[in-house]
């Protein structure tokens, strides 16, 4: 991640966010699903534009994949 220049070529909120993502994974990387909310909470971001346009990003650079949730279920991040 950081010797492939990845990292130096994320947005701040990119690179805030993709550590708290990481935080809900585990070895296997199975899907997780924190709320907008909780990682808004988390990563100190002040609007849900900010969480959308970083995992978009993340997913852009090959880091993340989501599935975006319906209103009644949260997205789930791979």
């Amino acid at each position: 991640l950081i010797d492939s220049g990845v990292w130096a070529r994320l947005s701040p909120a990119a690179k805030s966010l993709y550590p708290v993502l990481l935080k809900f994974s585990d070895q296997n990387f199975k899907s997780v699903w924190p709320s907008t909310s909780l990682l808004l909470n988390l990563t100190g971001f002040k609007s849900k534009k900010s969480i959308i346009q970083a995992k978009r990003e993340l997913a852009r650079e090959g880091l993340i994949q989501f599935k975006p949730g319906s209103g009644r279920m949260n997205s789930l991040y791979y």
